[in-house]
């Protein structure tokens, strides 16, 4: 894919198909690529924290076979991988597992948060899951006869680029609940940021109340008719964590 730009706007974007090259012209870019590809491509300004920094990616396994459900393995999981991961025994970014319930009481849900510097590595990642899957059979009978029966299609990164707009939401905005005359989304989800070595952080919104997020954060600087949605927006770091 390609953008070609004239006097600040997007003016025709390239797509490659198959091999097949296809121009589009248009009036409005709306780029909702997660990394802000397109915005990157036509020379937009971005932020992006170095790869050491960056909050934890996350992959989920499906996992089928699980006997004599009870509610404390959401608990009890992380428990024990936390204290394989003390042992040596599986990696330390295991520690940081959720697991989750599925629809019926023999399927549930593991979500592995894996630092970023492995977030392109897919097969490494699934080959690891099966170690700690295997490792959760020794340990708890209920996961006994436990196999994965799908995944995620790919290692799901939290943190990319954050495409500079006409205004950058701040963390300040976000904890203070502040509101904006040109607001177009209400939000309250609190500051969430998961650390390569703390795990989950919080940081919550005033109870009862909410902040905005200005059309500004969308309108990317510089370009008059691109814009961007999800979680390219112009946006810091912190206040990524809740915007997301």
């Amino acid at each position: 894919m390609a953008a070609k730009k004239k006097s600040q706007r997007i003016v025709e974007i390239t797509l490659n198909r198959s091999g097949n090259l296809q121009k589009i012209t248009l009036e409005i870019v709306i780029d909702c690529s997660g990394d802000g590809d397109v915005s990157a491509m036509a020379g937009a300004d971005f932020e992006l924290s170095p790869l050491s920094k960056r909050q934890l990616a996350g992959f989920t396994i499906h996992v089928k076979g699980l006997k004599d459900y009870d509610e404390t393995l959401p608990i009890k999981v992380p428990y024990y991988l936390s204290q394989a991961t003390e042992q040596k025994l599986l990696p330390a970014y295991l520690k940081f597992t959720a697991f989750a319930q599925g629809e019926s009481s023999d399927d549930g849900f593991c979500k592995i948060n894996i630092p970023s510097e492995n977030s392109r590595r897919k097969q490494l990642v699934l080959k690891r899951a099966e170690r700690a899957l295997r490792y959760l059979a020794d340990k708890l009978p209920t996961f006994k006869d436990a196999y994965i029966i799908e995944t995620s299609l790919r290692v799901l990164n939290r943190e990319g680029r954050r495409i500079c707009g006409e205004y950058t939401l701040t963390e300040d905005d976000v904890l203070n609940a502040r509101k904006f005359d040109d607001g177009v989304v209400k939000n309250s989800w609190p500051i969430e940021l998961w650390d390569k070595n703390k795990g989950t952080i919080y940081k919550y919104v005033k109870p009862g109340n909410y902040y905005e997020i200005p059309f500004r954060c969308l309108k990317v600087k510089g370009i008059n008719n691109l814009l961007t949605a999800g979680r390219c927006i112009s946006a810091t770091r912190e206040a990524l964590g809740s915007t997301r």
